[in-house]
């Protein structure tokens, strides 16, 4: 894929959902050939279905970030869908450990001595 064919996702469309309407008509409005943008409708109707679900910005750095080790980046978007679900169960146990402490709760200096 190249993006100056026009034949990628933005990052954008991650980040805040996209729906397979606008991912197809954005293969309309590129320059690909008429038989390249057939092929391209066929695999994103067959890749995202119900369009791209929206990430978020944490997610989307979360999934860029694991991609630094490697040479080229094939950016799975179910890959990000699942940092943004990590990223959302570290936000709910944050929330619930909150709610347990007192009001004005301190950490002792050297609580993790004993262990």
């Amino acid at each position: 894929m190249s993006k100056s064919k026009g034949n990628v996702i933005d990052p954008l469309e991650i980040m805040d959902g996209c729906d397979l309407s606008v991912l197809l008509n954005k293969l309309d409005e590129s320059n690909l050939p008429a038989g390249e943008i057939k092929k391209a409708k066929v695999d994103k109707n067959k890749e995202f279905p119900d369009g791209i679900p929206e990430c978020g910005t944490d997610a989307l750095r979360f999934g860029l970030m694991a991609y630094m080790v490697q040479n080229s980046i094939n950016l799975n978007v179910s890959r990000i869908i699942g940092y943004k679900e990590f990223g959302n169960k570290l936000w709910n146990i944050n929330k619930f450990a909150l709610t347990n402490f007192t009001e004005g709760f301190q950490p002792e200096k050297d609580g993790l001595k004993g262990l």
